[in-house]
């Protein structure tokens, strides 16, 4: 038998642990955000704590450095998974010192750049963190841009070299701009094998026969001695009111601080992750291949995303964790049903973009304990959140706690003006819960803006001042977004000259730039409208054409097939005799954009819709506008 005092201890500890079992019951109740919070602000703590001690090193110790680490730990691991090779930690590592032998020995130092213009691949990785291994810098370069906007990136990256894929359309787009390079001395190394090889007009070397002749051995670690961690890792391309691309900058420090959502979205050293997306992109570079560095796992590159293919490729490699943006989504729920469908090892989806009822129909087709880490961080921005209790449409939380910490407020937004309002004082006004505000996050000497490289009014344009109170400034997301009354936030729009369609960001003014320039057209004014059924908003197009001409939809087709990429080819036009302007002789956008395409809402305007069959702009009748929204009819 017990003894009597055993057994008092038994129910004092079970009083005991009863009690606390309520209070915790308790506290849950009262605060249901403070789990959420925690996990928050301990992924933050921990990470920033690193990135100190990291940069107390001396030198500082770097996402390269990581991956070197591995490399020595396991190196027989699978780093990256692609079509059929199996890139080990080693094998990677081999290739990166090659890389970085010969540009140190081209010269490649801190503070230089090299802009990388590839398809995603094994190579693209080993490229970056080769030309890291030397200090110097990458800039990734959209895949899709041609002409000015490409030799624009070029030149705010003030890139000395580039590294281009020994790929035709890529060739292609070199060779478009050759004057501007040989102006700007820009040197150019080819990659891939040689007997590839192209008609260029522009002198290059092939970096496989250079890299042919280099050691395996692992490069110095003095040759990056100098490197601090407010130093550029790389550049990722953002689209931006100002009409083209912006160089966002990627410092070492932010490098490691993006690892830490892939970390958050529960990513292990065992995990297999799926990175669907192009390189060039933060999503798949910064968090799908840095984050897999950083917890030690493997991760899977594909050149194009593949609806169809997806889940097949995911049962290829085991894959546990994908990458997503809300338009892939949409496309792999509207692949045909599979017995398959729930034949997977995937457990997390980390991604943005992801509308509610595309959310529900992918865990109800693929699998409802698939956890969905939906959420929300700017490239050059200051914040970022995520889902992290499966509540269906919301990019995180922002509770009383985390919100009395000001790391971010939703203000009152001017769309007629396109611009935040501010009141009789000149300062901003918080919007109510439930009311969609424009999202602006702090700047302090722990959340600081980095801004663009190339041009400092475009970063400046991105900062808000005297917000509040006199001195203080903000970082202006460009994003609208809800906090509703049980703090879940919610992403609702994006403001100003930039709207996303197919997971891209497409400037309007940069479109418009283009498209006056088609034939026929004297000016152009472009804005994104809304398609039932897809993900963003699709490009339109106001034209206002020469003197007694009509609209040349072939050739304004052929103009915009020649000069934009894809996603940002106007999906639609419409013919005007003016078109209106600000005081300030901006475009008006805010009743075009209400109008949206409906024939009825055009007050007899022409309408005209892109018709990839015949290529051309075809007329746009109520019947094909009908069979358009309701999903009948894809352009």
């Amino acid at each position: 038998m017990l003894s009597e005092a055993f057994y008092n201890a038994i129910v004092l500890a079970s009083a005991a642990g009863a009690s606390c079992f309520v209070a915790i019951k308790t506290i849950n109740y009262l605060f249901p955000w403070l789990k959420y919070d925690l996990k928050y602000l301990k992924a933050i703590v921990t990470i920033l704590t690193q990135v100190k001690g990291y940069g107390n090193r001396s030198p500082i110790y770097t996402m390269v450095d990581r991956f070197i680490d591995l490399a020595s730990k396991h190196p027989k691991k699978p780093f990256i998974y692609f079509e059929d090779e199996i890139w080990s930690y080693q094998r990677m590592n081999v290739y990166t010192n090659r890389v970085a032998r010969v540009f140190w020995n081209a010269g490649a130092r801190k503070n230089d750049t090299v802009a990388i213009i590839m398809n995603s691949c094994p190579e693209f990785v080993g490229v970056w963190f080769g030309i890291a291994k030397t200090g110097a810098t990458c800039a990734f370069i959209n895949y899709n841009i041609r002409g000015k906007s490409l030799f624009h990136c070029l030149q705010v990256s003030d890139c000395k070299s580039i590294v281009v894929e020994n790929d035709p359309e890529l060739m292609t787009a070199i060779d478009e701009i050759k004057d501007d390079i040989k102006e700007q001395g820009i040197k150019i190394y080819v990659i891939g094998k040689s007997e590839q090889q192209f008609s260029f007009s522009l002198p290059y070397k092939f970096i496989d026969n250079l890299m042919a002749d280099q050691p395996a051995s692992e490069v110095p670690k003095e040759w990056r001695m100098d490197l601090e961690m407010g130093s550029h890792f790389c550049y990722v391309y953002t689209s931006g009111t100002t009409g083209l691309p912006k160089a966002a900058l990627i410092r070492h420090d932010r490098a490691w601080i993006s690892t830490q959502l892939m970390v958050a979205a529960g990513g292990r050293s065992d995990d297999i992750i799926y990175g669907p997306l192009p390189l060039y992109h933060a999503a798949a570079g910064m968090i799908g291949v840095l984050g897999s560095v950083y917890l030690g796992s493997s991760v899977i590159i594909k050149k194009k995303f593949s609806a169809s293919g997806f889940w097949k490729d995911c049962r290829k490699y085991n894959a546990t964790i994908i990458q997503y943006i809300g338009e892939t989504m949409r496309y792999i729920c509207d692949t045909p049903p599979h017995p398959d469908d729930k034949n997977h090892c995937v457990r997390a989806a980390i991604g943005n973009g992801l509308r509610p009822a595309v959310w529900r129909k992918f865990l109800d087709r693929f699998g409802k304990d698939i956890k969905i880490r939906e959420l929300y961080a700017a490239t050059e921005g200051t914040v970022g959140f995520m889902n992290l209790d499966d509540h269906v449409g919301s990019i995180g939380m922002l509770s009383p706690l985390l919100k009395s910490l000001n790391i971010c407020r939703f203000i009152k937004y001017d769309k007629d003006k396109d611009e935040p309002y501010r009141d009789e004082n000149g300062r901003c006004v918080d919007v109510p819960d439930g009311t969609p505000g424009l999202l602006i996050c702090k700047i302090t000497t722990r959340t600081k803006f980095h801004g663009y490289r190339g041009n400092k009014k475009q970063t400046e344009s991105k900062i808000l001042r005297n917000v509040f109170v006199d001195g203080d400034s903000y970082f202006n997301s460009g994003d609208l977004l809800r906090r509703d009354p049980d703090y879940h936030m919610y992403f609702v729009d994006r403001v100003g000259d930039t709207f996303r369609w197919k997971g891209e960001n497409v400037s309007t003014n940069e479109v418009a730039d283009v498209m006056s320039e088609a034939p026929g057209v004297k000016e152009a004014n472009v804005y994104g409208v809304e398609v039932p059924g897809t993900e963003g908003r699709a490009g339109m197009a106001v034209v206002l054409l020469h003197d007694n001409q009509e609209l040349d939809g072939e050739g304004i087709y052929k103009h915009a097939y020649s000069y934009l990429a894809a996603y940002a080819r106007p999906l639609f036009l419409r013919v005007k005799t003016d078109i209106e302007l600000t005081g300030t002789f901006k475009h008006k956008k805010v009743t075009l954009v209400r109008e949206g395409f409906n024939p009825e809402n055009m007050a007899g305007d022409p309408l005209f819709y892109i018709d990839h069959k015949r290529k051309t702009y075809t007329p746009l009748s109520q019947e094909v506008y009908r069979k358009i929204i309701q999903n009948e009819m894809r352009i």
